[in-house]
């Protein structure tokens, strides 16, 4: 971001997930709220790290009343109408998947004015993954990989964004919540990555609400893993809406032997090894 000619760091006040499943997708809300510490208008750029199995259906930037709603338009096209906007002094945002990762979501805000807040909303869904044939498990991203960043614009190598810490500039917290839904009895869930706890249970419609113990800063990955009675029995799971239904089906070989406990410690152990991995690639 420019502003006379030099870079200002426009403060990440805070971050917050929430975070609904259903068997094995979670449809995320991410909501991030921004603040200009200038007293002139400015264009904000900023990146991001996604899932590549995330599918993104919904953007919005709220600046103090007034809310933009995205629209999906090809590249080129979102591109120009909100170069033209921010040139007549509306209020714009666009977002584009980064070309060279594929992972990294780009965002601009323009417009945002002096001493006014921002508040960016990302609505996704995402399938999580299947760990050793016993456990659903969800990860979120808190951190860009080493890797990536040479593929970044130069704002985004400042202080704190590679790691971010409490004391670091442009530092900030996010916090997550987790409602559960299942077909089945939930008998185990934990986050290896982050302390959560359980908020409500409806043993009836199989159903968790769960949140952190404590918003923290987001140096690592978000992990959290369940498992439920009769995990590897088919289920599935149907939607409906006014103009379209859709159905998913899960069916989950049993080729894990191990005991529940077992099983959860190898996983772990597996997602210790990929993150080192990472490290090495970068």
């Amino acid at each position: 971001m420019q502003y006379p000619n030099k870079l200002i760091l426009v403060p990440l006040k805070s971050s917050e997930y929430a975070v609904e499943i259903v068997n094995a997708v979670a449809n995320i809300t991410l909501t991030q709220l921004y603040v200009n510490p200038t007293d002139s208008f400015l264009e904000v750029g900023y990146s991001f790290p996604v899932s590549p199995e995330a599918c993104i259906y919904r953007f919005a930037a709220e600046f103090g009343k007034t809310r933009v709603e995205g629209v999906v338009k090809e590249k080129e096209e979102a591109k120009r109408e909100y170069k033209e906007a921010v040139s007549q002094g509306k209020r714009a945002a666009i977002g584009t998947i980064d070309e060279n990762s594929k992972d990294i979501l780009n965002l601009k805000v323009g417009n945002i004015g002096p001493r006014e807040e921002v508040r960016i909303e990302l609505v996704f869904m995402q399938e999580l993954t299947l760990a050793n044939n016993t456990f659903y498990q969800l990860r979120l991203f808190g951190t860009i990989s080493p890797r990536y960043l040479n593929h970044l614009p130069k704002q985004a190598l400042l202080e704190g964004f590679r790691n971010p810490t409490a004391k670091a500039s442009g530092a900030f917290y996010w916090n997550f919540s987790i409602s559960l839904r299942t077909t089945r009895k939930v008998v185990f869930f934990d986050s290896n990555s982050h302390d959560i706890a359980l908020v409500s249970q409806n043993e009836q419609q199989n159903a968790l609400e769960l949140a952190m113990e404590k918003a923290a800063v987001p140096n690592k990955d978000f992990v959290f893993t369940y498992t439920t009675e009769d995990f590897q029995l088919p289920s599935y799971v149907f939607g409906r809406t006014d103009c379209s239904s859709s159905a998913m089906l899960s069916f989950i070989p049993k080729f894990c032997t191990l005991n529940l406990d077992d099983a959860y410690k190898a996983s772990v152990a597996g997602n210790a090894v990929e993150t080192e991995i990472e490290q090495a690639k970068g």
